[in-house]
């Protein structure tokens, strides 16, 4: 019996079925995509839907995180430097990920500062979201202790930041929230709606001798309003806020010279506003996009803290 020929037989037979399966595997869920992208039901006079499958664009964004918190006997600033980042999008049939970077330049001290940026999103019409999660290699900002003079940090912070947002459109068939987002859909006529978001973050900054160390988790609800204007054909105006309350709160901070932690759990706020402009034409087009997000809650007596996130992008996107 050749043993050989009888193992490579069996491991042929394997791989086969298994291409097969992954094959099908593959089919299956373009399929569903599909089915999702084009079977749902809306009306044509207020939306549409672009001929193309694959969404494709680049943006260069300009962001800045501001941090404060405040306990008794001490207050902490801390600010991410500001700079331009470069990026790349890319979706087929609403779903798809991103990545941007912070060009590598060195400051005036002589350090190197890099920061990125990955997300996985989907942007549907009745619902959607985005996971993301930020690393950014530099901040600056100060902590102050009422009994001593202030600490400065320049160049010796780090911060990293992972969240997940969820969206639910309430006049789906008439408004279209992807049509602000990326253009993936066509706002033909004025419309508005409720808009229903939820939202998990994880925020932690810290210097690099690790004698200070701030630490948040939030888990939020809550329903705002958004509204598409159209001004003349190709031009699209987007306005939108949604307010939540933070249902769970976690902080946590640590300072040299602390006598203990701080961990509470408390009620807050979040709100996220968003501005577009989007300029369309057959299969490009171009847009302004300004989102800011703030977070407040806690107390001073105890811990308060303050998130200040502003994003404004520009983008060259295509459809194909």
């Amino acid at each position: 019996m050749n043993f050989k020929l009888i193992f490579f037989t069996i491991i042929t037979i394997f791989f086969s079925s298994f291409c097969t399966a992954q094959e099908g595997m593959v089919q299956y869920m373009n399929n569903t995509l599909y089915a999702m992208y084009h079977n749902a039901k809306f009306d044509t006079n207020y939306v549409e839907r672009p001929a193309q499958r694959f969404n494709a664009q680049v943006q260069f964004e300009n962001g800045q995180n501001t941090i404060s918190w405040n306990t008794k006997g001490y207050k902490a600033d801390f600010t991410t430097y500001d700079k331009i980042s470069v990026g790349f999008k890319f979706s087929y049939l609403s779903i798809g990920g991103g990545y941007s970077f912070f060009p590598k330049y060195a400051n005036e001290n002589g350090k190197t500062y890099e920061a990125k940026k990955y997300g996985f999103h989907y942007y549907g019409r009745v619902f959607g979201g985005e996971l993301s999660y930020l690393t950014s290699g530099s901040a600056g900002g100060k902590v102050v202790n009422v009994n001593v003079s202030p600490d400065e940090f320049n160049d010796t912070l780090s911060q990293k930041m992972a969240s997940a947002d969820i969206y639910y459109v309430y006049n789906n068939k008439k408004f279209s929230y992807p049509a602000a987002l990326t253009s993936g859909f066509f706002q033909r006529k004025p419309c508005g709606s409720l808009l229903f978001g939820f939202s998990v973050l994880y925020s932690e900054t810290e210097n690099s001798s690790l004698t200070t160390v701030m630490k948040q988790k939030s888990l939020s609800l809550g329903v705002g309003y958004g509204y598409n204007f159209l001004l003349k054909e190709k031009w699209l105006l987007h306005l939108s806020v949604i307010p939540m309350l933070i249902s769970s709160n976690e902080s946590h901070f640590k300072f040299e010279g602390h006598p203990d932690d701080i961990d509470k759990i408390d009620m807050g706020f979040i709100a996220t506003s968003r501005l577009a402009v989007i300029y369309n034409f057959s299969r490009y087009y171009l847009s302004i996009n300004g989102v800011m997000t703030l977070h407040q809650f806690g107390d001073e007596e105890s811990l308060s803290v303050d998130i200040m996130n502003l994003n404004t992008h520009f983008d060259f996107g295509i459809r194909f």
